[in-house]
């Protein structure tokens, strides 16, 4: 087993050094229990392993963070196994994931798979990656045009519409009327190609576009 070390990141101390001891004992490798704090001392180790919590968007934040100092391999504990969640861990960087309702037995075993490079995920999420980073090779040209059609105004709402925000909190945010946030949404809405908001949502273009309009 090519496991050198294994880095358990979480808010929560005492968790994390009990589950560190627990691997150290079920893999004979060394490991370690950090807070995000201490993410400088990751490159020490083959695996970091996160403790996610309920704050979904700020997880896969602090997961970007991570990558950014670190080139080791990622695994998420708990993350709740959904398309949306499982292509945003992957875009956040992580290699693996396991569910809160996992055996120790089962974290083991994707621990080891992942340090081999050997992970699966059932196949209608390998599915949904697969047909993600198609999606990202086919609009690598189209997604910027989308972008540079929005008015600076368009973006901020665009920002807003992604943070769930109905049309009456978008008007009393940019202190516009209602009527104007509802053709705004739209206008955006069309130029996006999608007939609604949660069809929009649904869509790895919609995340792209969000992505690309705040930077």
């Amino acid at each position: 087993m090519d496991i050198e070390g294994i880095a358990f990141v979480s808010k929560c101390p005492y968790r994390a050094e009990s589950l560190a001891l627990v691997l150290s004992e079920k893999l004979g490798c060394r490991t370690q229990a950090l807070t995000p704090a201490e993410m400088k001392d990751l490159t020490e180790f083959s695996l970091v392993l996160v403790d996610l919590d309920s704050e979904v968007e700020g997880n896969f934040e602090w997961i970007r963070s991570i990558t950014s100092v670190s080139a080791t391999k990622i695994v998420l504990l708990g993350l709740v196994e959904s398309e949306e969640n499982v292509i945003k861990a992957a875009e956040a960087g992580a290699n693996g994931y396991i569910t809160s309702t996992a055996s120790i037995k089962q974290l083991v075993t994707t621990l080891i798979s992942v340090s081999k490079g050997e992970f699966t995920c059932p196949s209608q999420f390998t599915y949904a990656l697969f047909e993600h980073l198609a999606f990202l090779v086919r609009s690598n040209s189209l997604a910027p045009k989308i972008t540079s059609t929005l008015s600076a105004r368009e973006r901020k709402i665009l920002e807003l519409v992604s943070q769930n925000l109905t049309n009456k909190e978008i008007a009393a945010r940019l202190s516009i009327s209602d009527y104007t946030a509802k053709n705004h949404v739209h206008r955006i809405l069309r130029k996006l190609g999608a007939s609604s908001r949660l069809h929009a949502s649904a869509s790895p273009q919609f995340r792209w576009t969000v992505r690309a309009s705040s930077r």
